[in-house]
């Protein structure tokens, strides 16, 4: 994996995505526009102090990767080359989850956690985990719009490197002031006249328009792939019994 970079290499930077030009909206209406973090920086303040930028891995953010390089990866922990299958299975096994009641009388439950990854949540909308995936499957969602799926049973693996943090709004708190243009943006117009994407419910929305549909797409691919692979079987166990 050798685009898996904390410090990134000169020769590489070009390839990084930007991460600068992030607006965030408080409560009381302040705008806080943030232009000072460079190619190759982490956007995450703590990772910034922990020091990635002289490539100390803080263990919550500041990792850069690249999509071919995190096939490899997934590829490695369904097949077994990292790990062995158990100690792979047990972080899908609930850690931390709870169900709750609220003050209204309905119930809830919390995000399900294995080993620092998500395992399934009872509530989809509240899930990292696609449901028809196995019990198996774990998966992480980066802040910056990042996610990366494991099904090691049905041995089918997602990763999404979308950029939510470029020249967008990814704190909110005036969503009153959203409006949607002709193109279907959801976008806020600055008090200096700057239109901003807003990007603040962007880990909700892009689950219901990336993540299931893509999931579910390979899922019933694994599934065709498995009947026409019982169908060859049963045909060569025939010709077998016929010579």
């Amino acid at each position: 994996m050798k685009d898996t970079l904390v410090k990134i290499d000169k020769d590489k930077i070009e390839r990084v995505a930007s991460g600068n030009a992030d607006v965030r909206i408080t409560k009381d209406g302040k705008i806080i526009e943030r232009n000072y973090i460079k190619k190759g920086i982490s956007t995450d303040d703590k990772a910034r102090v922990l020091g990635q930028p002289e490539g100390n891995l803080s263990g919550h953010a500041g990792l850069f990767s690249s999509a071919q390089d995190m096939e490899k990866f997934a590829n490695a922990l369904i097949y077994n080359c990292l790990i062995s299958s158990h100690l792979r299975n047990t972080l899908a096994k609930n850690k931390t989850g709870y169900l709750y009641t609220n003050p209204d009388g309905t119930k809830g439950a919390s995000q399900y956690l294995g080993s620092l990854c998500y395992s399934k949540n009872p509530l989809l909308s509240n899930s990292e985990v696609y449901h028809p995936l196995s019990g198996s499957s774990f998966a992480i969602a980066g802040w910056s719009g990042t996610q990366f799926t494991i099904d090691p049973i049905n041995e089918i693996s997602l990763f999404l490197g979308s950029n939510r943090s470029h020249n967008r709004i990814t704190i909110n708190a005036q969503s009153k002031k959203i409006i949607t243009n002709e193109n279907g943006e959801k976008v806020v117009i600055l008090p200096s006249g700057r239109v901003v994407i807003d990007a603040s419910r962007y880990a909700f929305e892009r689950d219901d328009a990336i993540i299931h549909p893509s999931l579910e797409l390979a899922f019933k691919l694994k599934i065709l792939e498995d009947i026409l692979n019982i169908k060859e079987v049963k045909k060569e166990s025939s010709r077998t019994l016929i010579r």
